[in-house]
């Protein structure tokens, strides 16, 4: 019994590897700041199942329905964009030094806001009208401060 035990705690525990949490970290602040944007986003609706940028569903003119193929777009450059962004901060990244590793752990990646599911959220933010900049800096702090390749402003 005692050697099956620490047959499985061996298999279970493996060394972290210092340059891919440093990916992780730049991975996890991408979608951080995508969640924080769409956050923001809907305050100004105010409202989880209607989309900010749609107007009153009582419109005559039915613009919501002429503008949906526009905003399927809009949405797709947004993910390409944050494909880029992280393709970019993993060039640019380096790995953690022993600091960063005892910093950036576990508990700092999962701060950081993530979807539920595909690019939405099933919540309606709290704290509105921040600003993107800050509600990200709130948000997503923890987790920028462990990617290198984000610039400290």
């Amino acid at each position: 019994m005692r050697r099956l035990l620490l047959l499985a705690s061996v298999a279970i525990a493996h060394p972290r590897n210092p340059q891919t949490e440093s990916i992780r970290f730049c991975e996890a602040y991408v979608q951080c700041a995508a969640v924080a944007l769409l956050e923001e986003r809907l305050c100004l609706g105010n409202s989880l199942l209607r989309p900010y940028w749609l107007p009153d569903s009582r419109d005559k003119h039915n613009c919501h329905e002429k503008l949906r193929n526009d905003y399927i777009k809009l949405e797709k450059m947004e993910e390409k964009l944050d494909t880029m962004l992280t393709s970019c901060l993993i060039k640019n990244t380096v790995p953690f030094n022993e600091q960063q590793m005892k910093q950036c752990d576990a508990a700092t990646l999962k701060s950081a806001a993530k979807f539920s599911y595909g690019r939405s959220i099933y919540y309606v933010p709290t704290h509105c009208f921040t600003g993107v900049e800050k509600r990200r800096e709130r948000e997503c702090g923890r987790v920028q401060s462990c990617c290198a390749a984000v610039p400290k402003w």
